[in-house]
């Protein structure tokens, strides 16, 4: 019987070093990837401004200009560049622009990517959405691993889409 009692203290010490060997295992190794972090030292930029097409001073058309810039030693593979909703859905689908950076594309240290919306595009989107009245559009841009880089949200008035 006391034997017994032993056998079942020592499976248990010995499992509950186990599980403290793999506590630990998991700590150092939360730590060695926290440093690997720190030590890339990576920022990626993400903005969207206005930008007004002219053609010999005339006015021709509104876009949305979204910005991917990129600061760091590792290049960034970017996959996508779009605007999102405060719901999480993604407005991505427009019309292609000579102007875009074509994706996916890979940015090294201090590279930009561009990315142009006509406003056509863009409100189409938002009745698509059942979006009516003022709107919160966020620039994203999403890397090769999924990853959502998010910049500052975009307030756009009911009535024109392209008004910063």
């Amino acid at each position: 019987m006391f034997e017994d009692w032993l056998l079942v203290l020592i499976i248990f010490l010995v499992s509950g070093a186990a599980l403290l060997v793999a506590l630990a295992a998991l700590l150092l190794a939360r730590r060695a990837w926290r440093r690997a972090l720190q030590k890339q030292g990576s920022l990626t930029m993400v903005k969207i401004q206005s930008a007004i097409m002219f053609d010999r001073h005339r006015y021709l058309e509104n876009f949305a200009k979204i910005e991917v810039t990129h600061i760091g030693e590792v290049p960034l593979v970017i996959r996508q560049i779009a605007l999102m909703l405060p719901d999480g859905q993604v407005i991505d689908s427009v019309e292609w622009d000579q102007r875009n950076t074509t994706l996916p594309v890979t940015l090294e240290n201090g590279q930009t990517a561009f990315f142009y919306m006509h406003d056509r595009a863009i409100r189409a989107a938002l009745i698509e959405a059942k979006r009516a009245g003022e709107c919160e559009l966020t620039p994203i841009c999403r890397d090769r691993m999924g990853l959502v880089y998010k910049g500052i949200p975009w307030i756009l008035p009911p009535d024109d889409p392209t008004a910063a």
